[in-house]
């Protein structure tokens, strides 16, 4: 027994040995590997370094695995496991490395059988494993999997296993960095045949994903391709349950969000809730607002799903699917309501209010309905039905019918995708107006188009058989008429396709067949209006296009009798020519126009020639008259892939004399280049030469010299008017710039001893010159300026870092500079007299200038174009100190008695400058020619800033205002006239006395007081006037007036009568142009019989006057009609009747005489006149007036007889005339007419 023992005890420990030796031994490994490779044979690699019980592992190279249908291959794998874990239970690894695994699979030979798949996976079962597994750190380095439809390849993976016999697996800590996915092949199969899934699905064991992380992933697909920036994952599951708890990703459209579970038994009941939140990427930024919450619920046999999209859209989205019957119902409904394209931004090209879409039925034949409402860029209003059928591969729209504004488009047709894409249909056009196109278009488009477009894997097609359009186009007929048909091999072809507008007509033929060019084109331009309406005139022509592809033959010919766009105008133009293209192009063409009118400026005769070839042409500008006029010849061709050529005449006839070129120019221009030799030009004895220059969108450096130029050669439309300069200037400058950088300038400008005229005033100086130099740090300027009889100026200015803070440092003298040689400066300033000086220093920054020194004004007149105002004897004074300047001085402005006394000052820390102005006078005189002057003394206060604030008072203590009478053809301004200002050329919608929103609001808040001797005499009103008014301005208003006005002592005549006022008032409380009147006023009772009062009253506003007629003691209405225009009352008899009436009979022909006036000017007769002459029974009617210079005709008819008068007069000489009077008297008299 013993023996036994011992035996079995030494066999134990040999095999122990053996044992320990096999896999604690780097022989052992070896050959174990050995032994496992010639078993199976798919099993490749070898075992470099280690064995299994080295604390470092062990280590193969070139390990694969070799099936049918699967290859497994990794340049290394090294593993460091725990051999003592097993004691307990459990294959445990601190560490398992892979390094470049390529994964590949045959999907064709690697299917399982079908029906062995579907019995295994009916049967539940459950992984039953001897050990725990324990895997602390997989580390894969850069893995790759590869199959006929799919391709992944990652960079780093890492990630922690545990896989316990109880809880299943545990991944956590997974990291994938860089995976990029291709999907290989876009096939998509569909089948009738019903897909079924087994009843129940039972995990083998519990799956817990903890952390799941992709970094920088990147998924390309059918030729797109997506980015994903991150992508977290956590998933649980076990037995038939999954749970995903998380899922985010982040990709370049947006962020996605996903969470759900499903259950793998029955009908594998689900329910998914997902978030998408796209970013600025995602169709161009339009949805970066939006929120897209989309719901998945029920099971995979009917699965039941809605979509809500918040923000700029409002969509809301429903329907249902059954994946697994045959041809997989489903059903779709779609609702939105205020959706606009593009959804941002300030304007939009559609805005739909409402919209529904609803699809419907089996894959193999389903409805579509569609209903649209929209507005299309505010310029037409949009509605839309659709009803189609379809099926797998095609989509029958059986009614397409849209209304756009007042007009329909019907589009029918046919969308297939069976072999290829296919769309075919016919449009049907009623009542379209093109506006809907482009604003400036209008007009009405009627008719029908059939097309048919084809996409398929050779190319696309495209076809018009059949174009039938006519309506109108403006105020002129339109139509369209013809065909058209082209393809992706660049073959274009119409029989005829014929546009007509009008008068105008435009047909094509022929085109690009198998790369030859047989068309031609033919332009009837009668009246181009009609196609544009700011192009005036006609242009006729023709095209023709000939030749190979690649080297097509040009015809044309182009002739216009007149034609004018805007303020440009050419007439007799006309080209013509014969050009071939492409590599040996070649040829000949000319273009020459009578003459051209631009504004106020014309040219006359301009004649343009090309020819030759591509590498060696020549081209000809010949103007005949003009501002600029001359000949240009150049002279060059195309060679080493640029254009290469001289400038070898040029004579210019320009404003500032004859310029010519004195030698010949090169010209190199190619690759975004332009290079340029020396210039040379002369003009008399000046010189003007350009350097060599360099010059592209990114650089360049040019350099120049003017010496000689004598300034009498500038012509008046060159300087201010009423300016004259009398001098040579000679100049240099350097200029570079560089993309990125600012440029470098250096200018030196002087001239010589001159004479400057302004008006009347011609003074001599004897300096004058300027330097500038800008370089990427500093920028200097220098003036100077010396003149004995005109003063003297001299600056120099400093800027110190650009780019950054621009520290500005320089100083400014100035003495006794002559304001007159500023005069045509000033707009509406008459005369300007007197002297200025000025002597300080600048610092501090551009932006915030610190100014220290003084300026002087000594202004003996000035005076202003209306005369309104004159100053004289005035003494400005600005102190400048840092950010601010103190304004004090004195003036005169109407005689000796008169001052104003002016006080302020400004501020320019910030923009805009602030500042406030103080003017205080005595006895300042204001004329208004023709109307008459006043004395006030004003009391103002003017404070500017963000806004004007005007504040104050002025008293008028003395004014004489005399008013004869407007001009005849004067009238009132209408509320909605439009002011045009002739210089800008620019007109405003405003009306008077609205504030500009570009310029400084006004407020203002000025009290006027008038004094007792103020007076005012107008239309037979004489009176004085007292009292005053509030003249207030808010920044948002027109110009208020409040206040009463008295007419005091006042009296007035009209039709003959003289009436005293009585009591008089004029109340403002609004607009100063409808004041409300309260006035009373009575005849004279010097001049009425009996001891009668009679007068007027008005109490009504000046635009709609209200008056009666009063008297004391109390009389009828026609006898204080008489008492008030014949001073007394009526008798019976009829001569007192006549009177009356002739009276009023003259104040109506008053009313409405001065309009007979214009019916004469159309008539011819000067100085129409209708008027009444006689008094009583003898008034009668006349009408009169000059047929010619010399000739005067009246036409008299009685008013209360039936007697009528014919009187021609004609003037012999002057003072001597000859008269014959036809009535019931015929004479013939010479008058004649003398003064005393």
């Amino acid at each position: 027994m013993k023996r036994f023992l011992y035996r079995l005890s030494l066999l134990l420990g040999i095999l122990s040995v053996i044992l320990g030796g096999l896999l604690f031994s780097v022989t052992g490994n070896r050959w174990l590997w050995d032994v496992a490779r010639s078993a199976l044979p798919a099993l490749q690699g070898n075992i470099i370094r280690g064995h299994l019980g080295s604390n470092s592992g062990i280590t193969l190279q070139n390990i694969g695995w070799k099936k049918e249908g699967f290859c497994f291959y990794a340049n290394k794998l090294t593993v460091r496991w725990e051999w003592k874990e097993l004691f307990l239970g459990s294959l445990s690894f601190t560490n398992i490395e892979l390094s470049k695994p390529v994964i590949t699979v045959d999907s064709q030979q690697s299917k399982l059988d079908e029906q062995i798949y579907k019995k295994e996976s009916a049967e539940s079962f459950r992984l039953f494993l001897p050990f725990d597994l324990n895997i602390q750190s997989l580390l894969i380095d850069t893995l790759s999997v590869r199959s006929p439809d799919i391709s992944l390849v990652t960079g780093r993976m890492s990630l922690a296993l545990i896989l316990d016999k109880k809880e299943g697996l545990m991944i956590d800590q997974a990291r994938i960095s860089h995976p990029v996915i291709h999907v290989l092949t876009s096939e998509l199969s569909g089948t009738k045949e019903t897909f079924s899934l087994p009843p129940e699905m039972n995990l083998p064991l519990a799956l817990d994903i903890k952390t799941l992380m992709f970094k920088d992933m990147e998924i390309n697909y059918f030729g797109g391709s997506q980015a994903v920036s991150s992508a977290v994952f956590q998933v649980k599951a076990s037995g038939s349950q999954v749970q995903l708890f998380r899922s985010d990703v982040i990709g370049e459209q947006g962020s996605l969000s996903i969470a759900g579970h499903i259950d793998l038994h029955n009908d594998y009941p689900l329910n998914i809730n997902s978030r998408f939140l796209p970013n600025e990427t995602f169709l161009n930024g339009q949805l970066k607002e939006e929120i897209l919450n989309l719901k998945v619920r029920g099971s995979l046999k009917k699965l039941i799903w809605s979509m809500q999209a918040s923000g700029p859209a409002d969509v809301q989205l429903s329907g249902w699917v059954f994946p697994l019957e045959e041809n997989t119902p489903f059903y779709l409904k779609a609702h939105w309501r205020d959706i606009r394209w593009p959804m941002q931004g300030e304007e939009s090209v559609i805005d739909s209010k409402e919209g529904r879409l609803t699809v419907s039925g089996k894959l193999d034949h389903y409805q579509v309905d569609l209903s649209l409402q929209a507005d299309m860029s505010n310029r037409a209003a949009l509605t839309t039905e659709l009803r189609a059928t379809g099926g797998q591969n095609y989509l029958t729209v059986n009614h397409w019918h849209t209304c756009v504004n007042e007009g329909t488009i019907d589009n029918p047709g046919t969308l297939s995708w069976e072999k290829g894409v296919s769309w075919a249909g016919q449009l049907v056009l009623q009542g379209i107006n093109p506006v809907v196109i482009n604003q400036q278009l209008q007009g009405s488009i009627n008719g029908t188009l059939d097309y048919e477009l084809k996409w398929v894997a050779s190319g696309w097609q495209f076809a018009l058989p059949r174009i039938h359009l006519d309506g109108q186009y403006g105020q002129s007929p339109f139509s369209v008429h013809g065909d058209l048909q082209g393809n992706s091999r660049q073959n274009w072809m119409t029989k005829s396709l014929q546009l007509s507008v009008g008068n105008n007509q435009l047909v094509a033929q022929g085109g690009l067949i198998n790369q030859q060019w047989q068309a031609s084109v033919l332009l009837e331009g009668k009246q181009l209006a009609q196609v544009y309406p700011e192009l005036e005139g006609a242009l006729n022509g023709s095209l023709r296009v000939s030749g190979h592809k690649n080297n097509p033959a040009l015809t044309f010919f182009l002739d216009s009798p007149q034609v004018s766009y805007d303020q440009t105008s050419a007439t007799g133009f006309h080209a013509q020519g014969k050009w071939g293209l492409g590599s040996a192009a070649s040829g000949n063409m000319t273009a020459g126009v009578q003459s051209v009118t631009q504004n106020h400026w014309q040219w006359k005769k301009i004649a343009l020639g090309l020819s030759g070839a591509l590498h060696d042409h020549r081209l000809s500008l010949n103007i005949d008259k003009g501002p600029v006029a001359g000949v240009i010849k150049v002279q060059g061709g195309w060679k080493d892939h640029c254009w290469q050529g001289t400038v070898h005449e040029v004579v210019l006839n320009t404003l500032i004399g004859q310029w010519q070129l004195d030698q010949t120019v090169g010209m190199v221009l190619g690759n975004r280049q332009l290079s340029l030799s020396e210039q040379q030009w002369s003009s008399g004895k000046t010189r003007f030469i350009v350097d060599r220059a360099e010059l592209t969108a990114q650089s360049g450096h040019a350099g120049f010299i003017l010496s000689g130029f004598d300034t009498a050669t500038l012509p008046a439309v060159l300087l201010p008017e009423g300016m004259g300069w009398q001098t040579q200037v000679s100049a240099k400058g350097q200029l570079n710039w560089q993309e990125g950088e600012l440029p470098l300038l250096q200018l030196t400008a002087e001239t010589s001893e001159g004479v400057l005229q302004v008006a009347d005033i011609r003074k001599n100086y004897q300096t004058l010159g300027i330097e500038l130099n800008i370089n990427q740090h500093q920028a200097t300027g220098k003036i100077r300026f010396q003149s004995d009889a005109l003063g003297s100026a001299s600056s120099q200015i400093a800027i110190e870092d650009i780019r950054g803070g621009r520290r500005i440092q320089g100083q400014w003298n100035i003495d006794h500079f002559l304001l007159s040689t500023v005069q045509p400066f000033i707009p509406e300033v008459e005369s300007l007299n007197g002297q200025l000086s000025s002597h300080g220093t600048v610092a501090g920054s551009v932006d915030k200038p610190l100014l220290y020194g003084s300026v002087i004004i000594a202004m003996k007149e000035l005076s202003t174009e209306t005369d309104v105002l004159s100053l004289s004897d005035a003494v400005l004074n600005m102190d400048l100190k840092g950010f601010q300047g103190k304004l004090s001085g004195y003036m005169r402005a109407g005689g000796e008695k008169s001052s104003i006394n002016v006080q302020g000052y400004l501020n320019w820390l910030s923009m805009p400058i602030k500042g406030m102005l103080s003017l205080r006078g005595q006895s300042v005189k204001v004329a208004w020619p023709s109307f008459g002057e006043a004395r006030v003394n004003p009391d103002l206060n003017l404070e500017f800033g963000s806004e004007l604030r005007l504040r104050g008072e002025i008293l008028v203590p003395w004014a004489r205002i005399r008013i004869k009478s407007l001009p005849k053809k004067a009238v009132k301004l209408s509320d909605d006239v439009v002011m045009v200002d002739p210089e800008k050329k620019e007109h405003s919608d405003k009306r008077i006395g609205e504030s500009d929103d570009d310029l400084f609001p006004l407020r203002m808040n000025v009290k006027i007081v008038l004094g007792h001797d103020v007076s005012i005499h107008a239309y037979g009103l004489k009176t004085r006037l007292e009292d005053g008014v509030d003249l207030v301005v808010n920044s948002d208003e027109l110009l208020q007036v409040r206040g009463t006005v008295r007419l005091v002592e006042g009296s007035y005549n009209s039709f003959g009568q003289d009436l005293q006022i009585t009591e008089g008032k004029i109340f403002f409380s609004g607009s100063a142009t409808n004041p409300f009147l309260s006035v009373e006023a009575i005849r004279n009772p010097d001049n009425t019989e009996d001891d009668v009062t009679v007068g007027i009253r008005v109490s009504s506003s000046v635009n709609n006057p209200d008056w009666v007629l009063f008297s004391d003691p109390s009389l009828p209405q026609d006898e204080q009609l008489s008492y008030l225009f014949r001073g007394r009352g009526l008798k019976d008899d009829s001569s007192d009747s006549n009177a009356l009436q002739a009276m009023l009979v003259g104040m109506g022909i008053g009313r409405i005489g001065d309009s007979f006036s214009e019916v004469g000017e159309v008539l011819g007769i000067h100085d129409l006149v209708l008027d009444t002459e006689g008094s009583g029974s003898d008034t009668r009617v006349t009408l009169s007036g000059y047929v010619a210079p010399k000739i005067f005709v009246q036409y008299g008819v009685g008013v209360f007889n039936s007697l009528d008068e014919l009187r021609i007069r004609y003037e012999l000489l002057p003072c001597l005339f000859l008269q014959a009077v036809s009535g019931l008297n015929q004479t013939l008299d010479v008058l004649y007419r003398f003064t005393l």
